[in-house]
This record gives structure tokens, C-alpha cells and sequence, in this order.
């Protein structure tokens, strides 16, 4: 049977690997958004789905040509928080639920809009895959 310590020490050292993993993630992810869009696709799974300030989008085909068609952005990011899913939740496979807050700019437009993004991740592979994608616009 665990003990209250070695389930509390899983948990820090999971926690530890999440963070580090969304990290790394989310430099490539947002340097792919702002450069080189049409490879950001990679990231993304047959199954995934863009909720992007209440609009759907569903399926790799679907999400690339949703995100080619937006204008050129630039984002900065204020905060990242990382957390590791249960694997009772997610059928055993190693997942990490990562929001970030921030502004982006969209080409042609003079101010920045703040943000909020939730990214599901879910390792396939041994690589990192988006399995959701929640972003919100945030009045200021």
C-alpha cells in the first residue's frame, strides 16, 4: 500500500516534470504561432480541438487552415501554470493540462489583446501532442 510520503513525493516529482515539460512546449509552440505557422500543425492530433474565443474547430485539416488564416501575431506571455492529469482521467497515458495568460498582437492592429489559453497536452509517442485548445479573449 503507498504511503501518505511516496504518493505526495509521485505528485511533486510529476508536478516538477510538468512544468518543465510545458515550458519547453510552449517556447516551440508560440515561436511556431509567430513564425512559422503552417508547421504548428505538427503539434496537434487527428482528434484535437481549437476553442478559439468560443468558435470550434475540429480536426487537423480544419485547425491548419483556421490558423493560416489568421493574420501575422506576435505574443507575449505573463504567466504559465502546468499541472499533471490523473491517469485514471486520462485511460493511463501521461497528459498535463497548461493555461497561459497574455497579450497578442495581430497584424494591422495598434494594440495588443490580453488572452487566456488551455492547452490539454497528451504524450503519443513520446511526444507532446495538443489534445484541446481553449483560447479566450479578455476585455481589458
Amino acid at each position: 500500500m503507498a504511503t501518505a510520503a511516496g504518493l505526495l513525493s509521485d505528485f511533486k516529482s510529476l508536478t516538477e516534470q510538468a512544468i518543465s515539460a510545458a515550458d519547453e512546449f510552449s517556447q516551440i509552440y508560440y515561436k511556431l504561432y509567430d513564425t512559422q505557422r503552417h508547421r504548428l500543425i505538427q503539434l496537434y492530433n487527428d482528434r484535437s480541438t481549437v476553442v478559439w474565443n468560443g468558435n470550434a474547430v475540429n480536426g487537423t485539416q480544419a485547425i491548419n487552415e483556421f490558423f493560416i488564416n489568421l493574420p501575422a501575431t506576435e505574443h507575449q506571455i505573463f504567466s504559465m501554470d502546468s499541472q499533471p492529469i490523473n491517469k485514471i482521467a486520462t485511460q493511463g497515458q501521461t497528459a498535463i493540462l497548461v493555461t497561459f495568460d497574455g497579450q497578442v498582437k495581430f497584424e494591422n492592429e495598434r494594440d495588443y489583446q490580453y488572452f487566456t489559453q488551455t492547452l490539454l497536452l497528451m504524450s503519443v509517442n513520446n511526444t507532446w501532442k495538443i489534445i484541446n485548445d481553449c483560447l479566450r479573449f479578455i476585455d481589458s
